[in-house]
């Protein structure tokens, strides 16, 4: 049996836990899948003016998408996030917009980068025979393997925020009303604050300084499900296919946004 990975298994695992979440049909997943990539590329330093016209198409698809959803839950209300994001907007609690932009951003986050932490994850410990198997004797270690994996292969490079007021960094200021582009994968390996930082190292003692999940109050709502389902799914794959083995060239295809595996070839045995 043979797996591309991400087509076939990461993907449609966080993509089918985030619609569970929601109450909804996964349908459309691979819709959603190109909305976020394409969004993704505008978000990128090089975007291009075709690649924020296609942006901007793919957020108006997705509040499209999400409005026809909201009036399923309003039709036919459940147990589920988004039933209770359409009570809070009947209540006064939320407005439209608010669901709107809450959903748009737990669709995108909820299933693409966890995707690639989960690819990343398995080919780490397909080219490393040694952590695999204390990964998998050791379920304790697991979490501290997934904390590193964040760490070592962070998924998403980079976040962009606004300056408040005068903001002073190692000698330079960065002003009131400027951009900044803050590189997470840069962070990640800092030798100041993780010594060899190009070693994956699972013992480290500062594995949970990572900020793959961003920091602070911007920290990303999702971090705790994302760990979860990356370790969730790396064990469980290992646990059915113990002799799993690479079947072919394992094909990146990075962005400046994102660290992505695009086809790794899987021979389950």
């Amino acid at each position: 049996v043979l797996f591309r990975s991400f087509d076939d298994y990461a993907f449609p695992a966080t993509f089918g836990t985030i619609s569970t979440m929601f109450g909804v049909s996964d349908e459309r997943a691979l819709d959603c899948r190109r909305a976020t990539y394409t969004i993704g590329r505008a978000l990128a330093p090089g975007a291009t003016d075709a690649d924020m016209a296609a942006g901007e198409a793919e957020f108006e698809w997705y509040y499209d998408y999400i409005r026809g959803l909201i009036r399923q839950k309003q039709a036919a209300p459940g147990d589920d996030l988004l039933s209770t994001f359409v009570e809070a907007m009947a209540d006064g609690v939320m407005t439209e917009d608010e669901v709107l932009a809450t959903m748009v951003l737990l669709y995108a986050v909820g299933h693409l980068d966890n995707s690639y932490l989960m690819a990343n994850g398995i080919l780490q410990l397909l080219g490393d025979p040694a952590l695999r198997d204390r990964y998998m004797a050791d379920p304790d270690n697991r979490g501290d393997v997934i904390l590193e994996l964040l760490r070592h292969e962070t998924p998403e490079h980079f976040v962009v925020r606004a300056a408040k007021e005068d903001i002073p960094v190692a000698g330079e200021t960065i002003p009131a009303g400027a951009v900044a582009m803050l590189m997470i994968g840069a962070a990640n390996r800092d030798p100041e604050v993780f010594p060899d930082p190009a070693v994956f190292d699972a013992d480290r003692p500062n594995l949970n300084r990572h900020l793959a999940f961003g920091g602070g109050v911007h920290t990303c709502i999702g971090g705790a499900l994302a760990r979860a389902q990356g370790e969730a799914a790396i064990t469980a794959l290992f646990e059915r296919f113990p002799d799993v083995r690479l079947d072919g060239e394992v094909v990146f295809a990075h962005t400046e946004f994102l660290r992505v595996i695009e086809r790794m070839p899987l021979r389950l045995r």
